[in-house]
């Protein structure tokens, strides 16, 4: 994410399936750039409504400018603490990674590799980080009590006669 340019050689080319092929090494090598970065509150009742106690949560995504650009995306989510993670799923990305023989990694692998490089940068949105919402110290928990209080399924109720 970090040198000012990337060199000529390093820029990758489309393939016929709308991925961009690379190595993880020349991968490394290439400049990222933010390019967006917001709150989503459906997917912040999506994680509360699997009892998943988060404050935040939204989307993510940075992007080359140079070239055929390779853009990565993700949905990230806060805690009670205002801690920010990478949400569980897919990173999503048009890359894949391939051998230094240029054989493909496949979709997982990739996935994974991606997940790894951006837990080891900077990614937290800093216009999100010093949104208001930020500073609260802390945020209400799911209402799990509420929730199964309203609900009038009974388990098992379509075996009794």
């Amino acid at each position: 994410m970090t040198p000012s340019s990337t060199p000529e050689a390093l820029l990758p080319k489309a393939s016929f399936d709308g991925y961009i092929r690379l190595t993880f090494d020349a991968f490394t090598r290439l400049t990222f750039r933010h390019k967006l970065a917001w709150e989503d509150l459906d997917l912040k009742h999506e994680f509360r409504d699997e009892f998943f106690p988060v404050c935040r949560a939204g989307y993510c995504e940075w992007a080359t400018g140079e070239g055929t650009a390779i853009s990565i995306g993700w949905a990230w989510f806060a805690g009670s603490d205002m801690e920010m993670f990478i949400a569980p799923g897919h990173v999503n990305s048009n890359v894949m990674f391939v051998t230094p023989k240029h054989y493909d990694l496949g979709a997982p692998k990739t996935g994974e590799l991606l997940r790894a490089w951006l837990s080891g940068h900077p990614w937290r949105p800093e216009r999100i980080l010093r949104s208001p919402e930020a500073v609260l110290p802390r945020c209400a928990p799911p209402p799990h009590d509420a929730c199964r209080a309203k609900s009038t399924v009974q388990p098992y109720s379509y075996l009794k006669p």
